[in-house]
């Protein structure tokens, strides 16, 4: 039963990250902006704003990524340094460029002062619990 849960938690992980990994490719794509971006107008051309959404995005990727593998016991059982070497590159990811990128991008959020607030406040949790 046990191992049917965590086969189950494993499949709802994966399917989720592969569903963030492929929302974030428009972010990467040459031939058109995003429609965030486009969204965002002016602010959208603001080379300032445009490298912290991608430093941001692909923070976060990198931090997924070795998060995912982190939860590996086979990995963890047969190459630990790997599995810490995963963690600090998922720590690294999250504290250096994670959070500073999200607190910019979070000054120019939806939502008025509550979206902005919210966001300011979920990057200061992450920095802290990270």
């Amino acid at each position: 039963m046990a191992s049917a849960v965590r086969a189950i938690a494993w499949i709802i992980l994966i399917a989720g990250s592969l569903l963030i990994l492929s929302d974030s490719s428009d972010y990467f794509r040459y031939d058109q902006p995003s429609s965030f971006i486009e969204e965002k107008a002016e602010l959208g051309r603001d080379p300032l704003w445009l490298a912290m959404l991608y430093a941001h995005v692909a923070g976060g990727l990198l931090a997924l990524v070795a998060s995912l593998l982190q939860f590996s016991r086979p990995l963890l059982r047969r190459h630990p340094p790997l599995h810490r070497w995963l963690g600090r590159i998922y720590a690294t990811s999250i504290l250096a460029v994670l959070c500073p990128s999200g607190a910019y991008l979070a000054l120019f959020a939806k939502g008025g002062f509550a979206g902005r607030a919210g966001f300011l406040l979920l990057g200061a949790l992450t920095f802290h619990f990270t």
